[in-house]
């Protein structure tokens, strides 16, 4: 794989999931999500059963909720990504948009590791890039 494929997998991950689709070709079947430091129900999932979990959560509480890379940094199979996301919540109507930094792993080609970090200098120094990026 060429220079920035990691970042394109991870692009290519967003994208799927903006369509409404999950990318399994893109995800490994071991992958852990780590939202423990996300906002409202932090949690940890494994494996594509806790992917659907995740994404059926975020369908049961928000309406049209989209989460857009905003900046990516790579350092060998780590990519960090800036992020904004956005939805309304489906019980309260209120618009929400939040800001966070996603560190992602890729072995061969698949996710193996998601992160979410609320500090982008944390994410950042996790990956092994300087803070501030």
């Amino acid at each position: 794989m060429g220079a920035g494929s990691n970042q394109d997998v991870v692009r290519a991950i967003y994208s799927a999931v903006g369509e409404g689709r999950m990318p399994f070709d893109l995800i490994d079947s071991q992958i852990e999500l780590d939202l423990s430091e996300r906002v409202f129900n932090p949690a940890v999932y494994r494996g594509y059963d806790g992917l659907r979990q995740f994404y059926g959560e975020i369908e049961e509480m928000w309406d049209g909720w989209v989460t857009e890379p905003q900046q990516m940094f790579e350092s060998g199979e780590r990519v960090v990504a800036f992020v904004r996301s956005r939805g309304r919540g489906k019980s309260s109507g209120v618009e929400v948009e939040d800001t966070s930094a996603n560190l992602w792993t890729i072995r061969d080609g698949k996710a193996v590791a998601y992160r979410l970090y609320r500090d982008h200098d944390e994410a950042l120094e996790a990956a092994g890039l300087p803070p501030g990026g």
